[in-house]
């Protein structure tokens, strides 16, 4: 089977990973804020919120069983908000 090239296309194999750019609401195209800096998270992953707190997986299940850490499940999703992980740690800091 022979492959033919379209007219200016280059193949998937020679494309570079990531270098398509989204265009912005503002015409920017570069995807990132314009000052750099990304907005701080407000809710986490269940691996994003084991690495904040320094617990285990399995201790960190045994707090949100107790009510101890919100929850907000988004379809198959566990979110636990940014919040509620700072609250736990101050109320066990004082």
């Amino acid at each position: 089977m022979r492959r033919f090239k379209m007219p200016g296309r280059e193949p998937m194999s020679a494309r570079r990973p990531g270098s398509t750019k989204k265009q912005r609401v503002d015409g920017s195209g570069d995807g990132e804020p314009k000052s750099g800096v990304k907005p701080a998270p407000i809710a986490v992953r269940i691996p994003q919120a084991i690495a904040m707190i320094g617990l285990s997986r399995s201790k960190l299940y045994e707090f949100i069983k107790a009510g101890d850490i919100e929850v907000i499940k988004i379809g198959r999703s566990t979110l636990i908000p940014v919040d509620s992980l700072v609250q736990f740690i101050a109320a066990r800091h004082a």
